[in-house]
């Protein structure tokens, strides 16, 4: 039987049998997560957003942040007005539903990001020299995930001819992105690169015994572990409309409104893998000492293609006081290539919609009135399929970002946001989800401040 066929065989399995679906232990292999999704391709995608951006439904495309880092447009980078340092970790209860009614809560939690962006100019140096320049830049370095993988599977089927038999499919690891951004304006345009590393490693593991026969009958278990090594470049653009440009001339205090257009476009890239296989039979009944090896492959070096993707987006704002964001983006996941572990994955896009308020960020009593108050949703589709129906998304989101004034004057930032939402592959298995991420940009204005003695 043919690696490939026997993954197939594998799927078939797992989509023509989820009322066996329960929890394991193994002493091996312990996943942190229960997805049998993250089977398929190099797992769970990851949310590439900020803790900010969370509460408004993921959007960033067209936002411009000058306080933190926005990582939906690396563009956005030339606006930054300080030194950001950001991290953010999050918790979730999923809850996973099968179409035979089974049900299975977990909770997990991670660190969602590490992130450092700063201006490569110092606006406070500007602002003492009196200069107002055309073109500004920003950088940023940032570590976060990029897929995840954690599933703990056991399927329990009958074939008239063997009686019972089951099939224990294990899973851990995943993939990371370390990610170096620039972005440069000049005027009402700005322009963004952002290069990725992606890097990692994954097991999968596969075990079927004969339950009626395990006393005479081998089991044949099945190690596949690869990692992941490659980059990949990210552009991104926007441009900036102000609408109330001969107001704010005449009067400082007027409200200073804008339009921000957004587009964001990566290459398709190539990875290398490098896979050991390690296939085993054994009886644990009989002679529980008794090993034979199938299959041993090790160091085996492969390739891989991730897809492009594109966005763009539209926001208006009404600086410190409201945003109100939208973005579509779409992934040709139909491109994606992995000689370590083929599968067939979809064209995949993802809509958002966010709003944040401001009710008064000038308030004297400082409290709730200077608080950012975040809602969004959005809806897509995930590249994976599930027994030929492709995965969905929605969700709904809220959060909140607090500012902190320290020492040296400088507004730091705690972000909390909640988000309700679901994964679904039609009506055989759905993921309920409930996640809260809780986020800090601690941020320093006298990076590159030039000290001048009288």
């Amino acid at each position: 039987m043919s690696n490939n066929f026997g993954r197939i065989i594998v799927l078939l399995l797992i989509c023509g049998s989820l009322s066996g679906l329960r929890a394991q232990v193994n002493n091996n292999i312990i996943p942190k997560d229960n997805s049998p999704f993250s089977r398929l391709g190099l797992g769970d995608l990851a949310r590439p957003f900020s803790a900010a951006q969370s509460g408004m439904g993921g959007v960033g495309i067209a936002i411009i942040e000058s306080a933190f880092d926005n990582p939906g447009n690396p563009a956005s980078l030339a606006y930054l007005q300080n030194a950001s340092f950001e991290s953010a970790l999050n918790v979730v209860n999923s809850d996973w539903e099968s179409n035979s009614g089974n049900t299975n809560s977990l909770w997990t939690g991670n660190i969602q990001y590490l992130s450092l962006a700063f201006p490569m100019s110092n606006p406070i140096n500007l602002a003492l020299e009196n200069r107002r320049p055309d073109f500004s830049w920003g950088m940023s370095l940032n570590l976060r995930p990029y897929t995840t993988v954690g599933y703990d599977i056991e399927v329990n089927s009958t074939v008239e001819e063997f009686g019972d038999y089951t099939n224990t499919l294990k899973g851990t690891g995943g993939t990371y992105q370390l990610n170096w951004a620039n972005g440069w304006r000049y005027k009402n345009l700005s322009a963004g690169l952002r290069t990725t590393y992606y890097f990692g490693k994954i097991t999968n593991s596969r075990r079927v015994s004969l339950d009626d026969l395990s006393l005479f009958a081998h089991a044949t278990e099945f190690l596949d572990e690869y990692s992941v090594s490659g980059f990949q470049f990210e552009g991104g653009l926007q441009y900036v409309i102000k609408i109330d440009k001969e107001e704010v001339s005449a009067n400082s205090n007027a409200p200073r409104r804008r339009v921000i257009l957004g587009a964001t476009g990566s290459n398709t890239a190539d990875f290398n893998t490098v896979v050991s296989r390690f296939y085993t039979r054994d009886n644990l009944g009989l002679r529980p000492f008794d090993r034979d090896t199938l299959l041993d492959i090790r160091d085996q070096r492969l390739t891989g293609t991730l897809p492009m993707s594109y966005g763009f987006g539209v926001t208006y704002e009404n600086i410190n006081k409201l945003k109100i964001s939208a973005e579509y983006e779409a992934s040709n996941w139909s491109e994606y290539r992995n000689e370590a572990k083929p599968d067939q994955l979809f064209n995949s896009y993802r809509a958002a919609l966010g709003i944040e308020y401001i009710p008064n960020i000038n308030s004297f009593t400082g409290g709730m009135a200077r608080w950012s108050y975040r809602i969004g949703a959005f809806t897509g589709t995930d590249p994976r399929s599930f027994n030929g129906t492709q995965l969905e998304t929605y969700g709904v989101s809220l959060g909140f970002g607090v500012p902190i004034i320290t020492a040296r004057q400088a507004v730091s930032y705690v972000h909390i946001a909640l988000e309700a939402g679901q994964v679904r592959a039609g009506d055989i298995l759905q993921n309920n989800y409930l996640q809260a991420t809780l986020g800090f940009s601690l941020n320093d204005n006298t990076w590159f401040f030039k000290r001048k003695f009288n």
